[in-house]
């Protein structure tokens, strides 16, 4: 699959790509497979946020969850489990339209 520039996608590279729903969003994506109708790639997080939680660990924001505890009515960071925290690290999404896709390894 070419980018917009006609440039070859690879797994590895990071590309930026145009939303066509109705709010146009530019996001940037680590590639995972290609295929030749579309993309496999995950978000990209150039320097993901820190929070503490319960506990006293500190993690990166994706790993955590915002809640409520029962046990004093107060909102705060939990943990994933090691079973969450796989499945966030490694959801993909699929991208169409290599007219949307626009490389940008080594700009970020």
């Amino acid at each position: 699959m070419k980018d917009m520039l006609g440039n070859e996608i690879k797994v590895g590279d990071t590309i930026a790509y145009a939303s066509t729903s109705s709010r146009g969003t530019l996001s940037l994506y680590n590639v995972r497979e290609v295929f030749p109708d579309k993309i496999k790639a995950h978000y990209f997080v150039h320097k993901p946020p820190f929070v503490t939680c319960s506990n006293g660990n500190v993690v990166e924001q994706q790993f955590a969850k915002f809640k409520r505890f029962e046990f004093d009515g107060k909102y705060g960071w939990e943990e994933m489990t090691e079973e969450e925290k796989h499945k966030v690290a490694n959801k993909c999404v699929t991208l169409k339209g290599s007219n949307c896709a626009l490389i940008v390894n080594g700009v970020i």
